[in-house]
């Protein structure tokens, strides 16, 4: 059972022992991204199903139009024949039609934004989201809700649909929405996730406690720490990185660390350094490259990028400068 096609396959038409049938349901418990791909080709393969059967139906329809008329029955008896043809007709193409009816928010799509690309696309409910590069993102639609996970960071402009929520988790923190613009920052070697609401209203959810953003706030969930600070922000500085500047608001290392690897496709080395307790306010202009970046934080910050040999990428190591000789 190598490819998704044929696990899928195989688990549809039961011709898996016990022990493949639990690595499936263990995988679909701890695996999102498998689990997306799995729904979304158990999804087309039930609907190759359906339609073959459709195919059938209308072999059905037209052995009933192929019947003869014979001219020597009543104009009454050959009126009621085609009225049941007819209603026959109707109703197989009505009971197709139902089965093949899917909403076009019920699809499982995922998204990926390589390394030093910035991604635009558009949910199958028609939320507009830019992932910021090294980002992954999985939709999925369940129970009426539009559901989404994801890592890295996204600027969302969500569809407006109130009978229909839509729920961004990130680790702990679930975010709820109606139908607004906000940006969620959850890199996973960070320690930190960032919200910030651009217009409408959203619902913050993180371990059984939940806030309700306003506009032109920030929410910072500290995960080690578990404590959540809320702090008023300036309208559209948070989402300038869609545009290749990214703003930095007493922003930890570890933080630009990560920024910088996925804008630039580098690889920093932490070592056993412990990263001193530092902010950095301001900004990353990404067409300025990588080497400006670092000369602007080598003198604002007290470490040194000392380049190094990576396998295939662009490497540093991070050297605090009072340790130098």
């Amino acid at each position: 059972m190598s490819s998704i096609e044929d696990i899928v396959r195989l688990y549809r038409t039961n011709e898996i022992n016990e022990e493949e049938l639990r690595q499936i349901r263990n995988r679909l418990k701890s695996d999102e991204i498998f689990r997306c791909d799995f729904f979304r080709e158990k999804d087309f393969q039930d609907t190759m199903s359906c339609s073959f059967d459709t195919q059938s139906y209308h072999k059905d329809v037209k052995v009933l139009l192929s019947i003869k008329r014979h001219r020597n029955r009543l104009r009454v008896r050959k009126f009621l024949r085609y009225s049941a043809a007819a209603s026959v007709i109707f109703i197989l193409g009505l009971v197709a039609s139902i089965i093949l009816q899917k909403s076009p928010y019920d699809q499982s799509k995922i998204y990926y934004a390589d390394n030093k690309d910035i991604l635009e696309c558009i949910l199958p409910d028609s939320t507009h989201v830019w992932l910021n590069a090294g980002g992954t993102l999985a939709y999925k639609y369940n129970d009426g809700k539009r559901l989404v996970q994801m890592k890295g960071e996204a600027f969302f402009n969500v569809h407006k649909d109130k009978s229909h929520p839509f729920l961004v988790s990130s680790g702990d923190q679930t975010v709820e929405v109606l139908g607004t613009q906000f940006n969620v920052r959850a890199y996973p070697t960070d320690n930190i996730i960032e919200t910030v609401l651009e217009e409408g209203s959203i619902k913050l959810h993180i371990k059984g406690r939940s806030i309700r953003m306003k506009p032109s706030e920030k929410i910072i969930y500290d995960i080690e720490a578990n404590t959540i600070s809320l702090e008023p922000i300036s309208k559209g500085a948070y989402n300038k990185w869609m545009n290749g500047i990214y703003h930095f608001d007493r922003s930890t290392l570890e933080n630009i660390l990560c920024v910088m690897e996925s804008w630039y496709d580098i690889e920093i080395d932490r070592g056993s350094t412990n990263l001193p307790n530092v902010s950095f306010t301001g900004s990353l202009n990404h067409e300025r490259g990588l080497q400006s970046f670092i000369n602007i934080l080598e003198n604002v910050l007290p470490v040194h990028f000392i380049p190094i040999k990576t396998s295939g990428r662009i490497g540093y190591r991070i050297q605090l400068k009072e340790n130098q000789n």
